[in-house]
């Protein structure tokens, strides 16, 4: 007839504490499922390598027409004042 409380007085289930991490949803796994832990840092450094990756592609397009802006500008100034450039 009773139950189990944790500090703050919130009670434990037999499936896990279900602690606030922050996030919009998510829970923090108990210190004993370290398996589950791990395959919670593995997701997370996989959602890093995309947004590294999906950032690095933005920066590279963003140089490319830069550099084809100023290329154009180029041979256009290089026409004005007649002279040929390689």
């Amino acid at each position: 007839m009773s139950t189990a409380r944790l500090s703050g007085g919130s009670t434990s289930s037999s499936s896990g504490v279900k602690a606030s991490s922050g996030g919009a949803g998510k829970t923090k796994r108990p210190a004993w499922d370290l398996k589950g832990r791990l395959q919670d840092m593995e997701e997370r450094l996989r959602s890093h390598e995309n947004e590294k990756m999906d950032f690095n592609a933005q920066v590279t397009s963003a140089a490319n027409i830069c550099y084809d802006r100023m290329r154009a500008r180029l041979y256009k100034t290089a026409r004005l004042i007649d002279y040929t450039l390689p």
